[in-house]
């Protein structure tokens, strides 16, 4: 897809992240779940993919970037919105 727009929404009451893609071909809207990690890493979150993961790598190519840099701006931006409803 050419000359893609796109946001992304976090909803940390649904544990939730939904990636919204506008294109010339209309909106599309991408939804994984979020969850919390079972490795006691600095990583809080993880992003479930599973079945979805073909979808995941069109996504991510659509968007020019790789997976693994998708995967971890959608955990950055769910976990500032964590940090910033806490600090309210």
């Amino acid at each position: 897809m050419l000359n893609s727009k796109f946001s992304v929404h976090c909803d940390t009451d649904f544990l939730f992240v939904a990636i919204n893609l506008s294109s010339e071909f209309g909106l599309t809207i991408h939804q994984f779940d979020v969850i919390p990690s079972e490795e006691l890493r600095e990583e809080r979150w993880s992003l479930d993919i599973g079945s979805k993961i073909q979808e995941f790598k069109l996504i991510a190519q659509t968007l020019k970037t790789t997976p693994s840099k998708l995967r971890q701006r959608l955990l950055d931006e769910f976990t500032d919105k964590l940090k910033s409803e806490k600090n309210v």
